[in-house]
């Protein structure tokens, strides 16, 4: 059920951002998918819902189960949670990938459809929420702990800016970039800005 839903989410988002939301009818966006009007009401109960597409769908139970398996639970951040976040952010990417044949930048959409914007913003918090509440199973921790807030924090320009790369090149009718890759070399260079954490607060003292 979650394959058809993706496929779903994205092919209506799709066709938003290319016709509008009142270009297209639920009818057309089955015969795509390839289910029936009756079939569509199973998953979502309007063009408008299958638009938003539910938030629990953006990370599979497997890929999650693996995440929170990779922790120590010792109520400490692991050395390897930003590694493993940035993992479940391309694995997801890709298996969305697979499901549906392409992704829709959500800014071509919201030019379409600015109104989308406050629901698109519920739908982020929310999944935000639920990545949020796996890095505090993961690691032994409450999730209103300020770390595990920090983590999330620090996860989210990584994605932003890699998907502003990805979604650029592929405008552009250049040669695809793996969206691993980008998202790989984000962190490195996030990396690079903080190869020094033992530097002091506020850089050096100035000489008296």
């Amino acid at each position: 059920m979650r394959h058809t839903r993706l496929s779903l989410t994205e092919n209506a988002r799709r066709l938003t951002a290319k016709h509008g939301m009142n270009g297209f009818t639920v009818e057309e966006l089955c015969e795509i998918v390839g289910i029936s009007r009756r079939t569509f009401f199973n998953y979502f109960h309007t063009k408008e819902d299958a638009i938003i597409g539910r938030p629990s769908d953006a990370i599979s139970d497997e890929l999650a189960e693996w995440f929170v398996a990779r922790g120590t639970g010792d109520a400490e951040l692991g050395p390897a949670l930003m590694n493993d976040l940035v993992e479940v952010s391309w694995r997801s990417f890709d298996e969305m990938l697979q499901i549906t044949g392409s992704l829709t930048d959500m800014h071509a959409l919201l030019e379409k459809e600015p109104e989308f914007m406050t629901r698109l913003i519920r739908e982020n918090k929310a999944q935000h929420e639920m990545v949020r509440a796996l890095i505090a199973k993961r690691e032994g921790l409450e999730p209103e702990d300020p770390r595990v807030q920090l983590a999330l924090m620090s996860l989210m320009p990584i994605v932003l800016t890699a998907a502003g790369h990805y979604f650029a090149t592929v405008g552009s009718g250049a040669e695809p970039v793996s969206m691993r890759g980008v998202l790989e070399e984000t962190l490195a260079q996030v990396r690079r800005l903080f190869r020094d954490p033992d530097a002091p607060i506020g850089g050096a003292s100035p000489n008296p």
